[in-house]
């Protein structure tokens, strides 16, 4: 790392208040990286999973105790809202994985930076 010493400021306040400072800690994260649409799908499945864990659990418990155990098909709901719900994350982070592609390649960024080169090969040209 670089030692970097910051001058103070001459005179007066600083103008970033609590949302500007947010606006610009999401504009770092928004900005160079599509991850959180990522995460948007991993969620997306992991809620699917667990409605569909959660509908067999259902089913394997109702082949048991019969159909008095549940209270008249509200978690059988609750589980079919669950594998909706997760559709819908998945759904989104996908829509939003090709918006932030689309995104990049408009803006022509590079997709990574280089931020050294240690060693030196030169391709020779073959004769």
């Amino acid at each position: 790392e670089i030692d970097v010493h910051h001058a103070k400021r001459p005179a007066g306040d600083s103008k970033y208040g609590l949302w500007k400072l947010i606006n610009l800690q999401f504009d770092l994260l928004t900005s160079m990286t599509t991850f959180p649409l990522r995460l948007l799908n991993v969620l997306g499945v992991l809620i699917s999973a667990l409605g569909v864990g959660f509908g067999i659990f259902l089913f394997v418990m109702r082949l048991i105790y019969g159909p008095d155990w549940a209270a008249a098909g509200v978690f059988t709901l609750f589980a079919i809202l669950f594998i909706f719900i997760g559709a819908q994350f998945l759904g989104m982070g996908l829509l939003g994985e090709y918006i932030g592609r689309i995104y990049s390649d408009v803006r022509a960024r590079p997709r990574y930076f280089v931020e050294r080169v240690v060693g030196k090969s030169y391709l020779k040209s073959v004769e």
